[in-house]
C-alpha cells in the first residue's frame, strides 16, 4: 500500500486542497482553502470513503456545518449554520433518523422527528416566548393532521 500526498493550488498560487492518497484513494484527513487563505473544510477519509467528522468555514471563519460520516455514508448528528440559524438533524446510515431543530439564536423555532427519511409524529413551531404556533402530526411522512 503506498501513501501519496495531494496538493492543489488555487490561480494565484496560494493553497486549495491538501491530503492524501492511499492506493489512488483519499485517505486520512484532508484541507481545504478559501482563495483568502481562511480554512474552508476539514475531512477524513478511510481508503475512499468519508468517515468521522467533517467541518466546514464560511470565508471569514466562522463555523458553516460540522458532519459525521461512517462507511461513506452519513451518520449521527450534523449542525449548520447560517447567519443566526442554525439547524440540527441526526442520520443513520446516509438518511435522516431522529430529532430534527431549526434555532435562531437561543429560540428554538422548529422541531420535528424523522424515521427512516419520512416525518415522523410531531412537528412544532415555536414564538419568539417558546409558544406553540404550528402543530402537525405525521405518519411514514404523511401529514395526519393539524392540531394548531
Amino acid at each position: 500500500m503506498q501513501l501519496t500526498p495531494y496538493t492543489l493550488h488555487h490561480a494565484d498560487g496560494s493553497l486549495r486542497k491538501q491530503g492524501q492518497h492511499l492506493d489512488g484513494e483519499k485517505h486520512g484527513e484532508w484541507r481545504t482553502w478559501h482563495p483568502t487563505g481562511q480554512l474552508a473544510s476539514i475531512s477524513h477519509f478511510s481508503l475512499g470513503l468519508a468517515t468521522g467528522e467533517w467541518r466546514s468555514y464560511y470565508p471569514d471563519g466562522q463555523l458553516k456545518a460540522i458532519r459525521s460520516f461512517e462507511n461513506g455514508k452519513e451518520h449521527g448528528r450534523r449542525e449548520v449554520h447560517y447567519r443566526k440559524r442554525y439547524w440540527i438533524e441526526d442520520f443513520k446510515h446516509g438518511v435522516k433518523h431522529g430529532l430534527w431543530q431549526e434555532w435562531e439564536g437561543e429560540h428554538l423555532r422548529k422541531q420535528g422527528e424523522y424515521r427512516d427519511g419520512l416525518e415522523e409524529g410531531e412537528w412544532s413551531e415555536f414564538g419568539d416566548a417558546g409558544e406553540v404556533l404550528s402543530l402537525k402530526v405525521f405518519e411514514q411522512g404523511k401529514l395526519i393532521k393539524r392540531i394548531v
